[in-house]
């Protein structure tokens, strides 16, 4: 019985995460929803209705080997799973609509949006060694202007070092940061949203939401080296710079987490405003003289 009642978890289990994984990119769930109510497709038609390269079909085709298969009348199918998938998509979004990606209504910034969208949505390896590339120059540079700064990282704040004025152990707090930050956001994904979509993914891009912030690292060495932060208008220039750039790198966040997550845009502002909350509550108390 209770090798029974394990399996039945296992197997609870595993339907699970293959609706995550399903839910947890744009073109996965269209090509699921386009099978399921046609009860089959052909490779034609997909590429017809989503309008994407053989390439990037092929890809998601595979990576969804367990729920799609194609017969011998070279068709596609959904697998006993896959139909799981396709049933769970249709429920969740009778019950709270289907997720969407933020539109703007601004054209310039629909477009910068759109092309940050299907940059971060890595459909092929060449895709994600691209994001690697560019998170990992973020990170580099968030490393160096950091330990020149003198500054210690939390969340989207930097502090002077107090006790340890060392480039090095300055610089990695920089990179400490962003990898507490992830945890941080991916436990609150999970734990309020049951969502752990695309894991990987949101890992290796999570850098880009911290590039505002890097930004701001080089302006204010920049004013360092110069000195020109004893001037109370570069000063008040580059508080408002840092509050400009965290704000930007809070809606870099939400927007990330509506793309990767499918959470609902308020959902993942919500994360953003809780953490950047509590980053300046622990920041303002931890200052403050007893």
């Amino acid at each position: 019985m209770e090798d029974k009642n394990l399996e039945d978890k296992n197997e609870d289990s595993v339907k699970e995460e293959v609706f995550y994984y399903a839910l947890g990119h744009n073109l996965r769930r269209e090509i699921i929803k386009i099978i399921g109510e046609n009860d089959y497709s052909s490779f034609t038609q997909l590429k017809k209705i989503l309008k994407v390269s053989t390439g990037t079909i092929y890809h998601h085709l595979d990576t969804l080997s367990n729920l799609i298969e194609q017969k011998e009348d070279k068709k596609y199918y959904l697998t006993e799973i896959g139909q799981y998938a396709y049933e769970s998509l249709i429920d969740s979004e009778k019950n709270i609509g289907s997720p969407v990606i933020f539109q703007f209504k601004n054209k310039y910034l629909a477009r910068f949006f759109n092309f940050y969208s299907e940059f971060i949505q890595a459909s092929e390896k060449k895709d994600i060694i691209k994001i690697i590339i560019i998170s990992s120059i973020i990170l580099f540079l968030g490393i160096i202007f950091n330990g020149l700064n003198g500054y210690n990282s939390f969340l989207l704040f930097f502090t002077p070092s107090l006790y340890i004025d060392f480039f090095i152990f300055n610089g990695l707090t920089f990179l400490i940061n962003v990898f507490i930050f992830f945890v941080i956001v991916e436990a609150f994904c999970r734990i309020f949203y049951r969502n752990k979509a695309n894991f990987k993914l949101l890992l290796i891009s999570f850098p880009l939401i911290l590039a505002p912030m890097v930004i701001y690292l080089g302006i204010h060495f920049m004013f360092q080296i110069t000195n020109v932060l004893m001037n109370y208008i570069f000063y008040l220039m580059d508080r408002i710079i840092i509050i400009s750039l965290q704000v930007l790198s809070l809606w870099f966040l939400s927007y990330h987490l509506n793309v990767m997550k499918n959470l609902k845009i308020n959902q993942g502002l919500t994360i953003s405003l809780i953490l950047h909350l509590a980053g300046f509550s622990v920041i303002f108390f931890s200052s403050v003289q007893f």
